[in-house]
C-alpha cells in the first residue's frame, strides 16, 4: 500500500510540475503566436502513413503554416524506427496538405521529446518555435523546452496541441 501510495506521489508529483511549469502559455490555434518554425513531434507509422493522431498533428502543422504563423517545418521522428521512417512519412503527407517542400527541415534522430527539444536548439538553431503534439504530451515537451534555455508557450487542441518558445 505505502509503495502505490508513493508510486501515486511521483507520478502525480511528475505531471503537476509539467502542468505547472507549462502554464500560463496554452492558446488555442487560432490565438497561436508567431514564431520561426513549428516543430512536429514525429510518432509511429503504419505501411509509411501516419496514424490518425499523428495526422492530426501534422493537419495542425499545415494550418499553422497557411495561416502564416511560422516561415518553416521541423519534422523530428526517427528514420529508423520499428514502424518505418517517420520523418519521411511526416515530410510526404504536409507536401500532401500543401506544405512547401522547400519549407520542411527534417530532423531523422528526434527519436524522443527530449532530443528533439535539444537536437532543434543545439543542431537547428532553434530558440523559439511552435511545437506540435498531442494536448497530453504537450505539457512534457513545453516543459523539457524550457529546461533547455527556451520560454515556450502552448496551446491545446482536440487533436493536437502547440507551443511557441
Amino acid at each position: 500500500m505505502v509503495a502505490v501510495a508513493v508510486l501515486a506521489v511521483v507520478i502525480g508529483g511528475s505531471v503537476a510540475w509539467a502542468y505547472i511549469a507549462s502554464g500560463g502559455h496554452r492558446y488555442d490555434v487560432a490565438d497561436a503566436p508567431n514564431a520561426p518554425v513549428v516543430i512536429v513531434f514525429g510518432a509511429k507509422i503504419q505501411a509509411d502513413q501516419p496514424l490518425p493522431f499523428l495526422a492530426g498533428r501534422l493537419d495542425v502543422t499545415a494550418d499553422l503554416v497557411k495561416q502564416g504563423k511560422a516561415a518553416a517545418v521541423l519534422v523530428s521522428g526517427d528514420e529508423n524506427g520499428s514502424s518505418g521512417n517517420e520523418t519521411r512519412a511526416m515530410s510526404a503527407y504536409l507536401v500532401g496538405k500543401g506544405v512547401d517542400p522547400a519549407k520542411i527541415v527534417v530532423d531523422p534522430h528526434g527519436v524522443d521529446t527530449y532530443d528533439t527539444c535539444a537536437r532543434a536548439m543545439r543542431v537547428y538553431g532553434v530558440s523559439r518555435a511552435l511545437l506540435v503534439t498531442q494536448s497530453y504530451h504537450l505539457p512534457r515537451a513545453v516543459t523539457l523546452c524550457r529546461t533547455l534555455g527556451w520560454t515556450p508557450t502552448a496551446w491545446p487542441r482536440p487533436a493536437a496541441a502547440a507551443t511557441s518558445a
